[in-house]
């Protein structure tokens, strides 16, 4: 299981290096502003409180799930609908996409430095865990 772990935060750090790669180019042309960085380190918080929200009201969790959870709703969710949105050819689909694009970025802050409490969050809030 350990492999398939290891592989799927790969890919969330992939995923993260080409946020980072999208914003710049995003940041070189001016089509991202404060009010774009600000509203997308907002949602990474929101996402971190529901997901906590949500471990804290479970009876039991998975050993491994919080490593398949956080990356997944924190990351690849994000970076997924920010690339459809993209996709669009219309101006408020862009700043939606630099939004969500930086919320990837801060997500990954948030799960690098929240570490402990992200995928030791079973261990943390005393949850009882099955394999």
């Amino acid at each position: 299981m350990g492999i398939i772990v290891f592989f799927f935060l790969l890919i969330a750090i992939a995923v993260v290096v080409s946020a980072m790669a999208l914003l710049f180019n995003s940041i070189r042309k001016s089509e991202l502003g404060i009010k774009g960085i600000m509203a997308g380190a907002l949602l990474p918080a929101a996402i971190y409180i529901m997901i906590f929200i949500d471990y804290k009201f479970s009876c039991s969790v998975y050993a491994l799930g919080s490593y398949f959870v956080f990356p997944f709703y924190m990351v690849l969710l994000s970076f997924t609908v920010g690339l459809i949105a993209r996709a669009i050819k219309k101006n408020i689909f862009k700043s939606v996409s630099n939004i969500l694009l930086v919320s990837v970025i801060f997500s990954a802050l948030f799960i690098t430095l929240l570490n402990k409490y992200t995928f030791g969050i079973a261990d943390y809030l005393q949850i009882p865990k099955y394999y």
